[in-house]
């Protein structure tokens, strides 16, 4: 708003006015609501509106949430605080709860009505805190310095003891406080509270100032102390004080690495390169003498005793701290290109499949960023990869089959279905887009920024976009086209371990679901 007159910016921040006429209405503007008195903004004023109650600031802007008002009572200034829905109205109320539908939030009005905010209020005998925004809050915060516990319930917990909400353990001290980021000693026993003051289960770090200490806390919940740890297939050793020993020998027979992790096959120490078995026995040493050397299946060359080779050997091995590289991309032996070389070693050529892609390789060296004929068929390489599906190159869009055929320009716009069954959609200037979120008529799709290939079926930031490449933020299961599970709550995936109809899962990083009792944690 400029003076009186509405204006509305366009996302390159041009303004154009808004014509209001002498209408009584409400306006949308740049996301905000206004109300007109003819044509006239209201402004620094409460209007009743059809039986609701209202509030526009100094701009004509609609207030919602909580927000305060300065005025005068008996010669003094005062802050009045209201609380206003999403849809604007005021809520007015005394000595009562009120629930918010938009935010599933806790607010309380006080006996002058005011929402109750920044504040401990006592209520009915317990206590409550309610936040800047007059919201409630649950679980671990802060207030006035001290570290406090609020139940599922929003009722502050000073009593010593154990609480449990939300699937997660607090712990109330002797002091009321609620025990955080630390290990607290509870009947003889330690346990790690992380910064929300939730106590941690598995594998954990603490920062000690210099480095990470690394610790065990077992199903049991407490830290593991003096004893062998076994997480999945990985075994570490906890010491007298529950730190995992790291970067260090134990009985000149087990070592363990910076995180903790017992060795297992050819590891270098501090001591020099060892064979450690299944069991993490020390086995032999490796480079004690000059030349080749065959240690648990993999080779070695070593220039003198303790002296590892790097680089090429004999034009024909590539060795890296004296181990004979495999299946790998190294630096070809003329330093102009890089090779690949197999299983046994030696330099691979023609088709190669590593990991996830194909590369081709011809005298020695891995084709790069280049077209090439191979056989009858056309192939483009981008870096050391074989494209498939769209790829722009040279300012021209270009079609690829699965098996990285050659199949044309693409010169369309709008949408395009690839061989592959994959949805793109080509920009006006016929280049492909890439825009993670893109308004399509009246809704938003959802691509790969990688590729431009339309999501489908799958997760994208923490949430689900569907078969049709819109967001769906229905809650329940979610199957992606390759087999995964997913699981979403609130329009969000679930991370982490979650209890659905009775049973625990443990959802990963990548927030593919694994049944609890398939795991092995201890």
């Amino acid at each position: 708003m400029i003076g009186d007159q509405l204006y509305q910016a366009d996302k390159n921040g041009a303004l154009s006015l808004i014509d209001t006429g002498k209408e009584t209405r409400w306006v949308l503007g740049n996301g905000n609501w206004y109300y007109l008195e003819d044509g006239v903004p209201v402004r620094n004023s409460f209007r009743e509106i059809n039986g609701a109650k209202y509030y526009f600031d100094y701009t004509g802007k609609m207030q919602t949430g909580l927000f305060s008002l300065w005025g005068d009572a008996e010669g003094s200034m005062i802050e009045k605080y209201y609380f206003a829905d999403s849809s604007g109205e005021i809520i007015e109320k005394s000595n009562s709860w009120y629930y918010s539908n938009d935010n599933q939030k806790w607010y309380y009005f006080d006996q002058d009505g005011n929402p109750v905010n920044n504040k401990i209020e006592k209520i009915a005998g317990k206590e409550y805190y309610f936040d800047y925004e007059g919201e409630m809050k649950i679980g671990f915060f802060y207030y006035n310095n001290q570290k406090l516990f609020a139940d599922a319930s929003g009722a502050i917990c000073r009593e010593n003891k154990w609480y449990y909400n939300d699937g997660k353990w607090y712990y109330v001290t002797e002091n009321e406080e609620s025990a955080q980021s630390g290990i607290y000693t509870i009947g003889g026993k330690k346990y790690y509270f992380d910064f929300n003051g939730v106590m941690v289960t598995g594998k954990f770090n603490v920062w000690n100032g210099n480095t990470n200490d690394f610790y065990y806390a077992n199903s049991s919940l407490e830290i593991v102390c003096n004893q062998w740890v076994k997480r999945g297939f990985d075994w570490f050793f906890a010491g007298e004080d529950g730190k995992l020993l790291t970067s260090q020998w134990m009985n000149d027979d087990f070592y363990f690495g910076e995180t903790g992790l017992m060795a297992v096959g050819v590891v270098e120490t501090d001591k020099g390169t060892y064979l450690f078995d299944d069991n993490g026995h020390k086995k032999e040493e490796v480079g004690t003498a000059k030349g080749w050397q065959l240690v648990d299946g993999t080779w070695y060359y070593y220039d003198e005793p303790g002296e590892p080779h790097n680089g090429w050997l004999d034009n024909k091995w590539y060795i890296e701290d004296g181990k004979m590289l495999t299946e790998a991309i190294v630096v070809s032996y003329d330093g102009e290109g890089d090779s690949y070389v197999g299983v046994d070693g030696l330099i691979q050529n023609g088709w190669i499949f590593n990991r996830y892609e194909w590369l081709y390789s011809e005298k020695g060296k891995i084709v790069k960023n280049c077209w090439k004929n191979i056989g009858h068929t056309r192939y483009y390489f981008s870096g050391y990869c074989m494209v498939i599906g769209l790829q722009e190159i040279d300012g021209k869009i270009h079609q690829f089959s699965d098996n990285g055929t050659w199949l044309g320009e693409v010169k369309t716009t709008g949408w395009f279905k690839s061989a592959a069954g994959a949805w793109y959609w080509i920009n006006e200037d016929g280049t492909i887009n890439k825009e993670e979120k893109k308004k399509i008529g009246d809704l938003e799709f959802y691509f790969s920024s990688y590729s431009g290939a339309m999501i489908s079926n799958n997760a994208f930031n923490n949430q689900w976009v569907n078969s049709n490449g819109n967001l769906d933020t229905t809650n329940g299961w979610k199957r992606s086209g390759y087999g995964d599970w997913y699981y979403q709550e609130n329009g969000k995936l679930v991370t982490g371990k979650k209890v659905i109809n009775g049973i625990e899962y443990e959802f990963s990083p990548a927030m593919r679901a694994e049944q609890i009792a398939w795991m092995q944690w201890c």
